[in-house]
């Protein structure tokens, strides 16, 4: 699912400097594994997935991505290739607070054209809601629901497009330890139904225990294993 070789990024710094935060990074991911990637703030994991998602396209190296060489692909393929591959979860949410939990978990499908009907959009979010706890929240608002539940929502909206790939930065980050647990669980649930392939970036051991891999990313590359782990709690 993922073949990332050999890659750099620099980028420059508030003060002017360069720093390079990916330095000859390598990922390699099978399809349907749940890989943990931890490291201490600032060391580039968010960047990785950046990389990882087509979102940044300024590096050095090669990445594959369910079989697409992204540096080769233009921005509007790049952007149809993430709205039909790769779902995103994110620490703070990144909910549009005056639509809807159900609007919410629609919204990848009004960047990009479309034959499908208006009733089968919403057939596939009330679906992606009522798979994450949430089918009877479809009409709330986020200022409405709590943090777990929000999450849920943007979980529901990175399931919309049935992706291969969900990539998650810091999901569990502003929740509490028991909502953060439910949300793991989640995780490992999607991962072994739908056969999903995640990486997901975090500073939480528990989402590390409940991977099938641990990466920590140090001096801008990836080594295997919890050592250090520590550091980036």
């Amino acid at each position: 699912m993922i073949a990332l070789q050999h890659v750099f990024k620099s980028y420059t710094d508030a003060e002017g400097e360069p720093r390079t935060v990916l330095a000859g990074a390598d990922l390699f991911v099978e399809g349907g594994e749940l890989v943990a990637i931890v490291g201490p703030s600032g060391c580039g994991k968010t960047t990785l997935l950046n990389v990882l998602g087509g979102l940044d396209v300024g590096y050095e190296g090669e990445v594959e991505v369910a079989g697409h060489k992204l540096k080769q692909m233009k921005d509007a393929e790049l952007a149809a290739f993430r709205n039909h591959t790769i779902g995103f979860v994110f620490q703070s949410f990144n909910l549009l607070a005056p639509l809807t939990a159900l609007e919410n978990v629609m919204l990848p499908c009004y960047f990009g054209p479309s034959g499908e009907s208006r009733a089968n959009r919403l057939e596939r979010a009330r679906g992606a809601l009522a798979r994450v706890g949430l089918a009877d929240k479809a009409k709330q608002r986020p200022p409405e629901l709590s943090g777990g539940e929000r999450q849920r929502v943007a979980i529901a909206r990175a399931l919309f497009g049935k992706p291969r790939l969900i990539l998650c930065d810091e999901p569990t980050g502003n929740l509490d330890a028991k909502t953060g647990a439910e949300v793991i669980g989640l995780f490992v649930d999607l991962v072994r139904e739908q056969k999903l392939t995640m990486v997901v970036v975090t500073h939480e051991d528990r989402v590390s225990q409940a991977a099938r891999r641990v990466l920590r990313l140090r001096d801008g590359r990836l080594v295997e294993g919890l050592a250090e782990m520590g550091a980036a709690s």
